[in-house]
């Protein structure tokens, strides 16, 4: 059976620059390479820290149609895998898919991740227990019925005190049949990854609102008990986000390290997750934090959709208000 590998997956989330040494640093440590193979070298004997697997979502597949793979690691307690955007250490899961050729698979999905500050002003942002990435794959029209294995060679780094770098093999078989069948015992799983999820592009939270002070961005989400924005790499670059990236309450102030260049809606200029926080009553009258993500610079967005914006020349917080001009503006 002919296969062809897929493009690489995971590959956004690579350390600045800033904290790059600190991390080779971490590596260098004599406990840092358990689980990990260097040539010339024996297996050591030591279990994962983090355990992937794969799994796909439908018993049977009809040929032309469109599956998703799970890529899901259990992570050890007390360490950490990270995500795909903007961290200053670690990052992120790699892999590679070996596909029947004529296959291909689509942009990953990853969930919400979590903030991680540790000393010397160091941000990450990190999955902690479980990681499930959703990978859709699609099958060509040409295919005939059979079972097809998918393989994932995937290598990560797994921190705690000190970083260990791991790999493996995880393999899977797409069933390709006359008629689809969606495997129902997978099926709370993939629910669960799906809710982990950002909402789909284009979706702002309910109410989200902007003002705009120079490199001041000031957004606010009604109802809101906590805001985070967690950027990705091409973000353009906020100052001392460590400190910054993380607000108690409906509103959350981010400070651009450079102007804009022209005006542009912050939900379009910023790229990264803006992740919101709402204190939700459960049926035994107590209350849990549920944490929703929602894309920022993402192509489905544009002026107006779901947000409103202060002008450009809004001035400076406690600037007194500027004259009228002569047409009483």
């Amino acid at each position: 059976m002919d296969h062809e590998p897929s493009l690489r997956g995971g590959v956004a989330g690579r350390p600045g620059t800033r904290h790059l040494l600190t991390l080779l640093a971490t590596l260098a440590c004599g406990h840092a390479t358990a689980g990990y193979t260097f040539a010339g070298q024996a297996p050591t004997v030591e279990a994962p820290h983090a355990k992937p697997s794969l799994v796909v979502e439908h018993a049977a597949l009809r040929v032309g149609g469109t599956t998703t793979l799970a890529l899901t690691f259990e992570i050890e307690p007390g360490w950490h895998l990270y995500w795909n955007g903007l961290n200053d250490t670690g990052f992120a899961p790699e892999w590679t898919l070996d596909l029947p050729a004529g296959w291909s698979a689509g942009e990953a999905q990853w969930p919400v991740a979590h903030r991680h500050v540790a000393e010397g002003e160091i941000l990450d942002h990190i999955y902690e227990d479980r990681l499930t990435i959703l990978i859709p794959v699609r099958v060509p029209a040409s295919a005939s019925p059979g079972e097809y294995p998918v393989t994932a060679h995937a290598d990560w780094l797994v921190c705690k005190d000190a970083c260990v770098p791991e790999d493996a093999e995880v393999h899977a078989i797409v069933r390709i049949a006359p008629r689809e069948d969606l495997a129902e015992n997978r099926k709370p799983e993939f629910e669960a990854a799906r809710a982990a999820m950002p909402r789909p592009g284009g979706e702002l939270p309910e109410g989200l609102s902007w003002k705009a002070f120079g490199r001041t961005l000031v957004a606010r989400v009604p109802g809101a008990t906590a805001l985070e924005f967690h950027p990705t790499i091409d973000s353009p670059e906020l100052v001392d986000l460590w400190k910054t990236g993380r607000a108690e309450g409906s509103e959350i102030t981010l400070t651009l390290a450079a102007e804009r260049s022209a005006w542009i809606p912050p939900a379009r200029y910023l790229r990264g997750t803006l992740v919101v926080e709402r204190a939700e009553k459960q049926p035994d009258g107590t209350e849990t934090t549920a944490r929703t993500g929602y894309l920022l610079g993402v192509p489905e967005l544009d002026r107006g959709h779901g947000e409103t914006n202060t002008p450009p020349d809004s001035p400076e917080p406690g600037a007194p208000p500027s004259a009228p001009d002569a047409r009483g503006e």
